[in-house]
Protein backbone atom coordinates (compact mmCIF):
# COMPACT_ATOMS: atom_id res chain seq x y z
CA UNK A 1 0.00 0.00 0.00
CA UNK A 2 1.36 3.35 -0.82
CA UNK A 3 1.98 5.87 1.92
CA UNK A 4 -0.27 9.15 1.15
CA UNK A 5 2.65 12.28 1.42
CA UNK A 6 1.48 14.33 4.71
CA UNK A 7 1.88 17.67 5.34
CA UNK A 8 3.04 19.86 8.69
CA UNK A 9 5.04 22.74 9.56
CA UNK A 10 7.90 23.46 11.45
CA UNK A 11 6.21 24.75 14.62
CA UNK A 12 7.52 27.55 16.46
CA UNK A 13 5.08 28.98 18.96
CA UNK A 14 3.46 32.16 17.44
CA UNK A 15 3.98 33.88 21.28
CA UNK A 16 7.47 33.31 23.25
CA UNK A 17 9.10 31.81 20.82
CA UNK A 18 10.71 27.72 22.49
CA UNK A 19 11.12 29.71 25.85
CA UNK A 20 7.81 29.32 25.95
CA UNK A 21 8.95 26.05 27.65
CA UNK A 22 9.47 28.17 30.36
CA UNK A 23 6.52 30.43 30.48
CA UNK A 24 3.76 28.24 29.70
CA UNK A 25 0.71 29.02 28.64
CA UNK A 26 -1.94 26.11 27.48
CA UNK A 27 -3.89 28.54 25.39
CA UNK A 28 -1.44 30.13 23.39
CA UNK A 29 -0.39 26.05 22.18
CA UNK A 30 -4.27 25.56 21.76
CA UNK A 31 -4.51 28.53 19.55
CA UNK A 32 -1.62 27.88 17.09
CA UNK A 33 -2.61 23.80 16.70
CA UNK A 34 -5.95 24.69 16.01
CA UNK A 35 -4.42 27.32 12.92
CA UNK A 36 -1.78 24.77 12.24
CA UNK A 37 -5.11 22.47 11.99
CA UNK A 38 -7.39 24.40 9.77
CA UNK A 39 -4.68 24.55 7.48
CA UNK A 40 -4.74 20.61 6.22
CA UNK A 41 -1.47 19.76 8.09
CA UNK A 42 -1.79 16.77 10.43
CA UNK A 43 1.71 16.73 12.18
CA UNK A 44 4.17 19.24 13.54
CA UNK A 45 8.03 19.30 14.34
CA UNK A 46 8.65 20.58 17.71
CA UNK A 47 11.84 21.66 19.33
CA UNK A 48 13.01 20.74 22.68
CA UNK A 49 15.68 23.06 24.16
CA UNK A 50 18.70 20.93 25.74
CA UNK A 51 19.21 23.28 28.71
CA UNK A 52 16.13 23.26 30.19
CA UNK A 53 15.37 19.37 29.33
CA UNK A 54 18.37 18.59 30.76
CA UNK A 55 19.89 20.75 33.24
CA UNK A 56 22.36 18.53 34.71
CA UNK A 57 23.28 15.35 32.92
CA UNK A 58 22.02 13.24 36.00
CA UNK A 59 18.91 15.27 36.14
CA UNK A 60 15.78 15.28 33.88
CA UNK A 61 12.92 17.89 34.00
CA UNK A 62 10.26 16.63 35.15
CA UNK A 63 8.31 20.07 34.80
CA UNK A 64 9.38 20.11 31.14
CA UNK A 65 8.81 16.26 30.48
CA UNK A 66 5.21 17.69 31.74
CA UNK A 67 4.77 20.12 29.70
CA UNK A 68 5.88 17.87 26.07
CA UNK A 69 3.43 15.21 27.04
CA UNK A 70 0.99 18.52 27.91
CA UNK A 71 1.96 19.60 24.18
CA UNK A 72 1.34 16.47 22.50
CA UNK A 73 -1.81 15.93 24.44
CA UNK A 74 -2.88 18.87 22.82
CA UNK A 75 -1.80 17.79 19.35
CA UNK A 76 -4.06 14.70 19.49
CA UNK A 77 -6.78 17.37 20.56
CA UNK A 78 -6.38 18.98 16.67
CA UNK A 79 -6.05 15.68 14.97
CA UNK A 80 -2.02 16.27 14.36
CA UNK A 81 1.17 14.05 15.28
CA UNK A 82 4.51 15.22 16.66
CA UNK A 83 7.74 14.57 15.70
CA UNK A 84 10.20 14.83 18.86
CA UNK A 85 13.44 17.11 18.31
CA UNK A 86 15.39 16.70 21.19
CA UNK A 87 19.24 17.99 21.28
CA UNK A 88 18.92 21.67 20.59
CA UNK A 89 21.69 22.64 20.46
CA UNK A 90 21.66 24.51 17.33
CA UNK A 91 18.69 26.26 16.89
CA UNK A 92 17.75 29.36 14.97
CA UNK A 93 21.23 31.23 15.22
CA UNK A 94 21.66 30.34 19.00
CA UNK A 95 24.00 27.06 20.39
CA UNK A 96 22.02 26.04 23.32
CA UNK A 97 24.77 24.29 24.85
CA UNK A 98 24.03 22.98 28.61
CA UNK A 99 26.22 24.92 30.58
CA UNK A 100 27.49 21.49 31.97
CA UNK A 101 28.75 20.59 29.00
CA UNK A 102 32.58 22.46 29.37
CA UNK A 103 33.70 23.79 26.55
CA UNK A 104 36.64 21.11 26.03
CA UNK A 105 33.69 18.15 25.50
CA UNK A 106 32.58 17.64 22.45
CA UNK A 107 29.16 16.05 22.20
CA UNK A 108 29.78 13.86 19.60
CA UNK A 109 32.67 11.76 20.56
CA UNK A 110 32.83 12.03 24.99
CA UNK A 111 31.26 9.10 26.37
CA UNK A 112 29.64 10.82 29.71
CA UNK A 113 28.54 13.43 27.03
CA UNK A 114 26.77 10.68 24.92
CA UNK A 115 26.06 8.68 28.38
CA UNK A 116 23.96 11.61 29.69
CA UNK A 117 22.17 12.41 25.75
CA UNK A 118 20.82 8.46 26.19
CA UNK A 119 19.85 8.76 29.21
CA UNK A 120 17.41 11.99 28.36
CA UNK A 121 16.18 10.05 25.59
CA UNK A 122 15.32 6.90 28.38
CA UNK A 123 13.20 9.53 30.19
CA UNK A 124 11.74 10.85 27.18
CA UNK A 125 10.51 7.71 26.03
CA UNK A 126 9.40 6.81 29.29
CA UNK A 127 6.50 9.74 28.86
CA UNK A 128 5.83 9.54 25.32
CA UNK A 129 7.08 6.66 23.29
CA UNK A 130 4.25 5.37 23.58
CA UNK A 131 1.75 8.55 23.50
CA UNK A 132 -0.75 7.99 20.45
CA UNK A 133 0.41 11.25 18.39
CA UNK A 134 3.76 10.69 19.19
CA UNK A 135 5.43 9.99 15.51
CA UNK A 136 9.35 9.62 16.87
CA UNK A 137 12.50 11.35 18.05
CA UNK A 138 14.44 13.63 15.54
CA UNK A 139 17.67 13.37 17.26
CA UNK A 140 18.68 17.23 16.79
CA UNK A 141 18.69 20.04 14.34
CA UNK A 142 21.28 20.66 11.90
CA UNK A 143 24.22 18.83 14.30
CA UNK A 144 26.59 19.70 11.70
CA UNK A 145 26.74 23.10 12.20
CA UNK A 146 27.90 22.16 15.82
CA UNK A 147 30.54 19.84 15.07
CA UNK A 148 32.02 22.54 12.60
CA UNK A 149 32.70 24.40 15.92
CA UNK A 150 36.46 24.15 17.62
CA UNK A 151 35.03 22.37 20.43
CA UNK A 152 33.53 19.85 18.49
CA UNK A 153 35.70 18.83 15.99
CA UNK A 154 34.53 15.46 14.96
CA UNK A 155 35.72 13.24 12.21
CA UNK A 156 33.21 11.51 9.70
CA UNK A 157 33.74 8.15 11.29
CA UNK A 158 33.18 9.66 14.63
CA UNK A 159 30.39 11.51 13.54
CA UNK A 160 28.39 8.41 11.63
CA UNK A 161 28.79 6.20 15.16
CA UNK A 162 26.98 9.36 17.11
CA UNK A 163 23.75 9.32 14.49
CA UNK A 164 23.96 5.34 14.54
CA UNK A 165 24.52 5.44 18.70
CA UNK A 166 21.47 7.96 18.99
CA UNK A 167 19.01 6.53 16.68
CA UNK A 168 19.50 2.47 17.65
CA UNK A 169 18.41 3.79 21.14
CA UNK A 170 15.52 5.88 19.89
CA UNK A 171 14.84 2.54 17.87
CA UNK A 172 15.16 0.32 21.25
CA UNK A 173 13.18 2.48 23.23
CA UNK A 174 10.29 3.06 20.69
CA UNK A 175 10.30 0.22 18.28
CA UNK A 176 8.37 1.53 14.78
CA UNK A 177 8.78 4.90 15.05
CA UNK A 178 9.92 7.23 12.33
CA UNK A 179 13.37 8.25 14.28
CA UNK A 180 15.73 10.65 11.94
CA UNK A 181 18.41 13.35 12.57
CA UNK A 182 17.39 16.36 11.03
CA UNK A 183 20.69 17.08 8.81
CA UNK A 184 20.96 20.42 7.25
CA UNK A 185 22.23 20.34 3.57
CA UNK A 186 26.52 20.36 4.33
CA UNK A 187 26.41 16.71 4.14
CA UNK A 188 24.13 16.43 0.95
CA UNK A 189 26.12 19.16 -0.94
CA UNK A 190 29.90 18.59 0.71
CA UNK A 191 32.51 15.77 1.36
CA UNK A 192 34.46 17.65 4.11
CA UNK A 193 31.53 17.18 6.75
CA UNK A 194 31.41 14.95 9.98
CA UNK A 195 28.66 12.77 8.52
CA UNK A 196 28.53 10.67 5.77
CA UNK A 197 25.49 10.13 3.04
CA UNK A 198 25.37 6.55 3.55
CA UNK A 199 24.87 6.25 6.56
CA UNK A 200 22.70 9.17 7.18
CA UNK A 201 20.71 7.45 4.08
CA UNK A 202 19.98 4.48 5.42
CA UNK A 203 19.95 5.10 9.46
CA UNK A 204 16.81 5.84 11.29
CA UNK A 205 13.29 5.34 9.84
CA UNK A 206 13.45 8.00 7.12
CA UNK A 207 16.30 10.43 5.36
CA UNK A 208 15.29 13.99 6.37
CA UNK A 209 16.03 16.84 4.32
CA UNK A 210 16.74 20.77 4.86
CA UNK A 211 16.60 22.47 1.30
CA UNK A 212 17.01 26.23 2.15
CA UNK A 213 17.46 27.99 -1.35
CA UNK A 214 19.96 30.71 0.49
CA UNK A 215 22.04 28.18 3.16
CA UNK A 216 22.38 25.82 -0.13
CA UNK A 217 23.95 28.75 -2.20
CA UNK A 218 20.99 28.27 -5.08
CA UNK A 219 19.96 31.39 -4.54
CA UNK A 220 22.83 33.01 -5.13
CA UNK A 221 23.56 30.94 -7.83
CA UNK A 222 20.93 30.77 -9.87
CA UNK A 223 18.75 33.32 -8.51
CA UNK A 224 15.11 33.70 -6.91
CA UNK A 225 13.22 32.33 -9.92
CA UNK A 226 16.12 29.82 -11.26
CA UNK A 227 15.49 26.24 -12.54
CA UNK A 228 18.08 25.58 -9.68
CA UNK A 229 16.35 27.29 -6.93
CA UNK A 230 12.87 26.53 -7.94
CA UNK A 231 13.82 22.51 -8.16
CA UNK A 232 16.35 22.62 -4.85
CA UNK A 233 13.87 20.29 -3.29
CA UNK A 234 13.36 17.92 -5.93
CA UNK A 235 17.06 17.54 -6.35
CA UNK A 236 17.74 17.15 -2.74
CA UNK A 237 15.40 14.81 -2.25
CA UNK A 238 16.78 12.58 -5.30
CA UNK A 239 20.08 13.40 -4.13
CA UNK A 240 19.31 11.63 -0.65
CA UNK A 241 17.47 8.60 -1.90
CA UNK A 242 20.28 7.46 -4.84
CA UNK A 243 22.27 6.86 -1.57
CA UNK A 244 19.65 4.87 0.17
CA UNK A 245 20.29 0.78 0.13
CA UNK A 246 16.60 0.56 0.69
CA UNK A 247 14.65 1.91 -2.37
CA UNK A 248 11.48 1.81 -0.33
CA UNK A 249 12.76 3.99 2.35
CA UNK A 250 10.94 7.36 2.32
CA UNK A 251 12.84 10.96 2.46
CA UNK A 252 11.22 13.46 4.31
CA UNK A 253 11.16 17.19 3.14
CA UNK A 254 12.23 18.46 7.04
CA UNK A 255 12.38 22.14 5.56
CA UNK A 256 12.28 24.44 2.84
CA UNK A 257 11.36 27.60 1.94
CA UNK A 258 12.40 31.49 1.62
CA UNK A 259 12.43 34.07 4.41
CA UNK A 260 11.00 37.64 3.80
CA UNK A 261 14.19 39.12 3.21
CA UNK A 262 15.51 36.73 0.91
CA UNK A 263 13.12 37.75 -1.88
CA UNK A 264 10.83 41.03 -2.81
CA UNK A 265 7.28 40.74 -2.33
CA UNK A 266 6.82 39.87 -6.42
CA UNK A 267 9.20 37.05 -6.42
CA UNK A 268 7.96 35.71 -3.34
CA UNK A 269 4.46 35.52 -4.88
CA UNK A 270 6.12 34.06 -7.90
CA UNK A 271 7.91 31.73 -6.35
CA UNK A 272 5.07 29.91 -4.23
CA UNK A 273 3.58 30.00 -7.80
CA UNK A 274 6.05 28.09 -9.71
CA UNK A 275 7.37 25.75 -6.79
CA UNK A 276 7.19 22.31 -8.53
CA UNK A 277 4.69 20.17 -5.81
CA UNK A 278 7.50 18.47 -3.51
CA UNK A 279 5.57 15.24 -4.24
CA UNK A 280 6.77 14.69 -7.61
CA UNK A 281 9.99 13.28 -5.87
CA UNK A 282 8.61 9.31 -4.94
CA UNK A 283 8.89 8.02 -1.86
CA UNK A 284 8.65 10.79 -0.18
CA UNK A 285 7.24 10.52 3.54
CA UNK A 286 6.10 13.83 4.21
CA UNK A 287 6.72 17.93 3.84
CA UNK A 288 7.16 20.52 6.65
CA UNK A 289 7.48 23.52 4.57
CA UNK A 290 9.18 26.79 6.83
CA UNK A 291 7.02 29.11 4.14
CA UNK A 292 7.41 32.16 2.69
CA UNK A 293 5.69 34.30 5.24
CA UNK A 294 7.66 34.65 8.54
CA UNK A 295 6.01 37.04 10.93
CA UNK A 296 3.54 35.74 13.34
CA UNK A 297 1.03 38.41 11.87
CA UNK A 298 1.22 37.04 8.54
CA UNK A 299 0.50 33.48 9.90
CA UNK A 300 -2.30 33.98 11.48
CA UNK A 301 -3.96 35.27 7.79
CA UNK A 302 -2.21 32.13 6.16
CA UNK A 303 -5.27 29.58 6.40
CA UNK A 304 -7.44 32.37 3.89
CA UNK A 305 -4.30 32.61 1.11
CA UNK A 306 -4.21 29.85 -0.76
CA UNK A 307 -0.84 31.05 -2.10
CA UNK A 308 1.34 30.80 0.86
CA UNK A 309 2.27 28.10 3.43
CA UNK A 310 2.36 28.01 7.19
CA UNK A 311 4.96 30.51 8.61
CA UNK A 312 5.69 27.97 11.53
CA UNK A 313 9.45 27.52 10.71
CA UNK A 314 12.67 28.37 12.29
CA UNK A 315 12.65 31.58 10.81
CA UNK A 316 9.46 33.20 12.21
CA UNK A 317 9.49 36.09 13.61
CA UNK A 318 7.57 35.96 16.79
CA UNK A 319 6.63 38.70 19.84
CA UNK A 320 10.11 37.64 20.92
CA UNK A 321 12.25 36.20 18.67
CA UNK A 322 16.04 35.84 19.31
CA UNK A 323 18.72 37.29 17.53
CA UNK A 324 22.42 36.13 17.42
CA UNK A 325 22.21 36.97 13.55
CA UNK A 326 20.43 39.67 12.14
CA UNK A 327 17.86 38.37 9.46
CA UNK A 328 17.73 41.53 8.08
CA UNK A 329 21.10 41.70 6.96
CA UNK A 330 22.39 41.77 3.60
CA UNK A 331 22.77 38.38 1.83
CA UNK A 332 26.78 38.78 1.78
CA UNK A 333 26.47 39.73 5.57
CA UNK A 334 24.17 36.66 6.37
CA UNK A 335 27.33 34.66 4.68
CA UNK A 336 29.56 36.14 6.94
CA UNK A 337 27.81 34.85 9.89
CA UNK A 338 28.17 31.23 8.62
CA UNK A 339 31.90 31.81 7.35
CA UNK A 340 32.08 27.49 7.43
CA UNK A 341 32.05 27.13 3.53
CA UNK A 342 30.27 23.79 4.70
CA UNK A 343 27.16 25.80 5.41
CA UNK A 344 27.27 28.31 2.23
CA UNK A 345 27.76 26.23 -0.70
CA UNK A 346 28.55 28.51 -3.45
CA UNK A 347 28.16 25.97 -6.37
CA UNK A 348 25.31 23.63 -6.70
CA UNK A 349 25.23 21.99 -9.70
CA UNK A 350 22.15 19.92 -10.92
CA UNK A 351 24.30 17.96 -13.10
CA UNK A 352 26.21 15.98 -11.37
CA UNK A 353 24.32 14.08 -9.29
CA UNK A 354 25.47 10.90 -8.19
CA UNK A 355 23.23 8.03 -8.71
CA UNK A 356 22.75 4.32 -8.21
CA UNK A 357 22.82 2.14 -10.86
Amino acid sequence: MTQATRFGVNYVPSKGWWYSWNDWIDQDFQDDFQAIAQLGCDHVRVHCLWPLLQPNPGMVSNTMLDRLVRLLDLAEANGMDVIVTVFNGWLSGFDFRPSWLHDNVNIFTDEAAITAQLSLLDSLAKRVGTHPRFLGFDVANEPCVLATSTKNVTTQPQGDAWVRTLLDHCQQLAPGKLHSVGMDHAPWLAADVPFGRPTLANTGGLTPIHAWSYFTGALEQYGPLGTGTLHLAEFMLELAKAFQDDPTRPVWLQEYGVANDWMTAQERETYVDKQPDPRSASKIYGALPGGVLTTSTESSQASSNSNTTSASSPWTTTSNPPAPVSRASSPKSKREAWPNPNHAIRHLSLTTTRRRT
